[in-house]
């Protein structure tokens, strides 16, 4: 594993056409990064975890790493900290009560892009369900870029009780929802977020048949949208129907292809 500073990585720090994992120290704390850097590639897709399963790997995790190869991107997948030493397997970036970690990804993030001297036009923020929640949290905070997401979570208090009272308990030490929610609630938030950091540019993909992501998530997130008259304009909507897929999001070939045809601006964004 590479170990770099924050303040002080270089271009000549980054290794390109291979699969590196990178350890980059921020501020006092170490965050993981494994990162896929091509040579003479404009795009960039940066990758956020979903849910966490020790049985089928150890921390630090990156959902869909194996996939680089296949993606027409510079691709950086981002481990979330929040779930390291507390036995979690859903963090959302939350991270401590005196430090959101979904600014330190962005940070990081944008650190990575300056050094391939990339742009916002050519990057993608890609996840499903709570990596979803935190590809929008990302891209929101850089102005001009994407998110592509699948079936995400919009606001953590509204997914199940007891992964939410675990992490708010063992994250935040907070026992209570609408004290969360009064302390935090930019983090738990879509909306709340965009209102402080703006809209990006948003292709949100929803199984309809997925009733509980309907519901909690997505009828309440576009309902909030209008009832802070926020501009719209801006987030694209694929709707579709997949009983047996419930929660689960696109299989590999059809997020690919989804996928590669947004990094290619053949998707009608």
């Amino acid at each position: 594993m590479k170990i770099l500073q924050y303040e002080t990585m270089t271009l000549e720090d980054l290794t390109f056409d291979a699969v590196e994992t990178v350890q980059v120290t921020k501020d006092g704390l170490d965050f993981y990064f494994r990162t896929h850097f091509k040579t003479d590639n404009r795009e960039l897709v940066v990758f956020s975890n979903g849910a966490y399963d020790p049985s089928k790997s150890q921390l630090p995790t990156f959902n869909r790493y194996s996939w680089s190869e296949e993606i027409h991107a510079n691709c950086l997948f981002v481990d979330d900290r929040s779930l390291h030493g507390n036995g979690l397997r859903l963090g959302w970036g939350v991270g401590t009560p005196d430090r959101h970690f979904i600014q330190d990804y962005s940070a990081i993030a944008l650190k990575f892009r300056e050094l391939l001297n990339l742009d916002s036009a050519h990057t993608i923020y890609f996840g499903s369900s709570a990596g979803g929640y935190m590809s929008l949290l990302l891209a929101s905070l850089d102005n001009g870029s994407m998110a592509l997401v699948n079936n995400p979570q919009t606001y953590v208090l509204r997914y199940h009780e007891s992964a939410v009272m675990k992490m708010l308990e063992r994250l935040l030490e907070i026992d209570d929802k609408v004290e969360a929610n009064k302390q935090y609630g930019e983090r738990l938030s879509v909306t709340s977020f965009f209102k402080k950091n703006g809209i990006p540019n948003v292709y949100y993909m929803q199984n309809i048949e997925c009733k509980s992501d309907f519901d909690n998530h997505f009828t309440p997130f576009v309902a909030n949208l209008r009832k802070y008259k926020m501009n719209m304009s801006s987030i694209k909507y694929l709707m579709y129907h997949n009983k047996q897929q419930g929660h689960n999001p696109l299989g590999k070939e059809d997020t690919l292809k989804i996928l590669n045809e947004t990094i290619e601006k053949k998707m009608p964004l």
